[in-house]
């Protein structure tokens, strides 16, 4: 399993577009791994999760191939995860000659995996994407519940993260190849049934969301460095890490969180990676 991180900022980027702040001015000044894109993440050889503007500039930086992609998780509907308009654009075949970014080349069938909000937006006309014009097939996904994608055993797992309508976010189980994959951005901590569901395994990697950093006195549906280092003490707790597991923070803030140069040094011998846009982690 590889999995390469295409972006790994909170909604206001890092640094943030008008902000001058200390994290955001030092961020500008060092460069690297310590600019972020919003998050999105390339589950190899043929899987994507989340996707905007921003995922596809990504994967030409970082060399993934969007072309060939088979499999979109969709997180929720915020708009720094998951753009409609920039979906519709880019499958549109050539046969709609009044689309302004139109596919022009044969694409793979695309099976996306929605959660409900998400859903209900690819569907608000009522028809929804056309598999011919769109070569896009959308999976409604239940909180909770197990489905296949290609040959990766999931299960979408209910967020601690309003989505609209009073739905919630989607966290995601992925088996494949004998590994596992916790992929939880755009949450707090667990809510009680969604932990009862993630100690039913073992797992390879994981992904949590680390959006308020330093900050622990919020009231917000994010995570901090806080609850990472609660969330790890408890994997380890529980035997929920296999050997040479890997253990990553992602979705940073730049008015919370310390640049990535600093953060690493900060949490260094905690046992947490902080991820960084083009990291691919292997296991």
């Amino acid at each position: 399993m590889r999995l390469t991180f295409l972006g790994t900022s909170a909604a206001e980027l890092y640094p943030a577009a008008f902000c001058q702040c200390e994290y955001c001015n030092r961020a500008r000044q060092l460069g690297g791994r310590n600019v972020r894109a919003n998050a999105a993440a390339f589950l190899a050889p043929d899987c994507l999760i989340d996707l905007t503007r921003a995922t596809a500039v990504q994967a030409h930086r970082f060399g993934v191939p969007l072309e060939r992609i088979e499999h979109l998780f969709i997180t929720h509907a915020h708009g720094d995860h998951f753009d409609l308009d920039f979906l519709w654009w880019s499958r549109y075949s050539e046969a709609d000659s009044d689309s302004p970014g139109c596919r022009e080349s044969p694409a793979p069938l695309l099976h996306l995996y929605a959660p409900p909000r998400v859903y209900a937006m690819l569907y608000q006309d009522g028809q929804g994407p056309d598999p011919d014009l769109h070569r896009m097939q959308v999976h409604p996904l239940e909180y909770g519940g197990h489905f296949q994608a290609g040959d990766m055993a999931c299960v979408a797992l209910e967020a601690n993260h309003q989505d609209g309508d009073g739905r919630r976010a989607m966290n995601y189980v992925i088996q494949r190849g004998g590994r596992t994959l916790l992929y939880a951005l755009d949450t707090s901590w667990f809510l009680d049934e969604t932990l009862e569901r993630i100690s039913e395994y073992r797992y390879d990697l994981v992904v949590l969301d680390a959006t308020y950093g330093l900050c622990s006195e919020h009231d917000t549906q994010h995570g901090d460095l806080a609850l990472a280092k609660r969330a790890l003490a408890l994997f380890m707790e529980r035997d929920l890490l296999r050997e040479g597991a890997c253990f990553c923070i992602s979705h940073l803030s730049p008015h919370w969180t310390p640049v990535h140069d600093d953060l690493t040094a900060l949490l260094e011998g905690t046992g947490i990676t902080v991820a960084y846009d083009g990291l691919t982690v292997g296991v």
